[in-house]
């Protein structure tokens, strides 16, 4: 928990900085630096807010995709099948 809050945190910082151009334009056709926090803070609710259910939605994708593969056997060993050599020009067993 505490790595997606530090990266929460870091987003928004990198953010700050790759937009302050777009923030001083904003500043200068009169919106306040309220506004501004404000509207730094609604995009930051979109990524916090839809990080967990985009996250969760590929979990479930994933896990739909790989646990259905995943055979153990009883005694909780993968299971492999026998090797089965074949050498050209031999008819294989039946």
């Amino acid at each position: 928990m505490g790595f997606a809050v530090l990266g929460f945190l870091v987003n928004a910082v990198v953010v700050v900085r790759e937009r302050g151009a777009e923030f001083a334009v904003l500043r200068a056709l009169g919106a306040g630096p309220r506004q501004v926090l404000g509207l730094l803070a609604v995009e930051q609710a979109f990524v916090i807010g839809l990080s967990p259910v985009a996250g969760a939605g590929l979990a479930v994708l994933v896990g739909h995709l790989v646990i259905p593969r995943i055979v153990l056997t009883g005694q909780a060993s993968a299971v492999t099948p026998d090797v089965l050599p074949r050498v050209r020009g031999r008819p294989r067993p039946r």
